[in-house]
């Protein structure tokens, strides 16, 4: 059992726990779960100039399609570590001042020093992973690094068994509610990009289904080596693409809320099917507009476009039904997208040209000109 002091908190009826844990606490039961290990450059050695173990490092996190932390950062966990350094040399500012979040996946004992007092003592089973940090992974990871690297000297091992993290302790949280904390720290206190939001808000046990599937359609569409949009979109903010995934996902949320509109049976059947038909839909499209998919002086590929395409999938549908065509098939649905190559046309995404008079101000205005066009074009 391990005992650590700390101040019982209370807030709106949520109880939580201000502790004050050390570096072999850490190292006992906290777990590091993360959606990827984000890649940095590549490090030949396992130990970098830095002094940086990354193999055993990358070996304390587990990947997870059900967590919700960013994918941690070399680069920020190298700049933590002389962080850290400087402040031993120095002595004149604490490495970790601000308070990490940590969830329990069961309920702890807390002992008040007196009746009634919020002050005390939490007790919790010495059992690996008990903590998840929900908050703070890369300032924990790069504490461990330091003391990896660093902690064979006497003087720098005696101050970290010294060195006290505050840390807020929840043991009431379900994974929806740790979720939820989650998206308030990060884009209320440190405005973290709502690409990421969107991607929490698919990963919240599914309570929202259009964000979900949305979800799930976009990282298929980055992933699928055959989706013409592979590599090529910012899942969670990160990445080399030139996309990014809230306005795809927003867009494809709000297709399928007003399929669902038309009646439930219909937007289920979708959502069912959904990545087949977009990996179909978009490979026809960059058959259409061929000259202007590879041009850098065309906006077919960007996201204004991109979102018109999907806006008028209703209308796309719609024709497939009523000429009995299955939607599915790249034959059927080439049949009914044929017009856009030659009433549309890759002029009309040229831009300095066609696009650019056609702007109508921008946003929202922009993507619905190009929609009416498209949907005309059907006719």
């Amino acid at each position: 059992m391990i005992t650590v002091p700390a101040i019982q908190m209370q807030q709106f009826g949520t109880m939580f726990y201000q502790a004050a844990l050390c570096a072999s606490d850490i190292r006992k039961i906290i777990s590091f779960e993360v959606l990827s290990f984000g890649a940095g450059r590549d490090e030949k050695k396992s130990r970098s100039r830095s002094g940086i173990n990354w193999e055993e490092l990358e070996g304390r996190i587990s990947r997870s399609d059900r967590a919700y932390q960013r994918p941690i950062l070399k680069k920020k966990i190298r700049e933590l570590v002389g962080y850290y350094q400087q402040r031993y040399e120095n002595k004149d500012l604490p490495p970790v001042p601000a308070a990490v979040i940590l969830v329990a996946n069961q309920r702890l004992d807390f002992v008040p020093s007196f009746p009634r007092s919020p002050l005390g003592h939490l007790q919790m089973p010495e059992t690996e992973g008990l903590l998840h940090v929900l908050d703070g992974h890369h300032r924990l990871l790069a504490l461990a690094a330091y003391e990896k690297a660093e902690g064979n000297t006497a003087d720098v091992a005696e101050s970290l068994r010294t060195l006290v993290v505050p840390a807020l302790v929840f043991d009431t949280l379900g994974p929806t509610q740790s979720v939820e904390m989650f998206v308030t720290v990060n884009t209320r206190q440190t405005k973290l990009s709502r690409d990421i939001v969107v991607s929490l808000s698919g990963r919240r046990l599914y309570s929202s289904p259009s964000l979900a599937a949305a979800h799930d359609i976009v990282r298929a569409l980055n992933e699928r080596p055959e989706s013409p949009l592979a590599g090529n979109i910012r899942i969670l903010g990160v990445g080399a693409g030139k996309l990014s995934q809230a306005p795809l996902a927003d867009e494809i949320a709000r297709l399928i809320e007003t399929l669902a509109e038309a009646g439930e049976p219909a937007a289920a059947q979708f959502i069912e099917r959904a990545t087949e038909f977009f990996l179909t839909y978009l490979s026809l499209i960059v058959h259409l507009f061929s000259d202007a998919w590879k041009s850098e002086r065309h906006c077919v590929k960007k996201t204004p476009a991109l979102r018109a395409f999907i806006r008028v999938i209703p209308a796309v549908l719609a024709a497939c039904r009523e000429y009995g065509y299955d939607p599915l098939s790249a034959v059927d649905l080439e049949r009914v997208l044929r017009p856009w190559g030659y009433r549309i046309g890759d002029r009309r995404f040229e831009t300095d040209l066609e696009w650019r008079f056609k702007s109508a101000g921008g946003g929202d205005k922009t993507i619905e000109l190009l929609a009416k066009e498209l949907r005309e074009a059907l006719r």
